[in-house]
């Protein structure tokens, strides 16, 4: 499963969210969505998992879900080469901001 595909389904999102403060059994995730089923949570936490953003550890009967941090490279280096691009393009806008402030500077004396 593409990652980008994976977090484009704002359920999934939340689900991230959750099991980024703490990691939680299926039960638990399900209480915070009550209009979905418990297989449709358990389908969005499969995609999850395929797509390597949680990891699922067997407690006696329950399936517990926390954040795998490493499924994040990708979206972290995609990331990257769009902050790359706008600091560069900040720091263009900021030349130009300063020049133009000491011209009318310079200007005004």
């Amino acid at each position: 499963m593409n990652v980008f595909a994976a977090i484009s389904e704002p359920t999934r999102r939340t689900i991230l969210d959750l099991v980024l403060k703490q990691p939680m059994s299926v039960g638990e995730i399900k209480k915070e969505f009550p209009s979905i089923t418990q297989p449709g949570i358990s389908k969005h936490l499969r995609i999850l998992r395929r797509a390597k953003l949680v990891r699922v550890t067997i407690d006696a009967q329950r399936r517990v879900y926390s954040l795998n941090y490493t499924g994040f490279n990708e979206i972290n280096s995609w990331i990257i080469k769009y902050q790359k691009f706008w600091n560069s393009k900040l720091d263009s806008l900021e030349e130009f901001l300063e020049d133009n402030n000491k011209q009318g500077v310079n200007e005004d004396s």
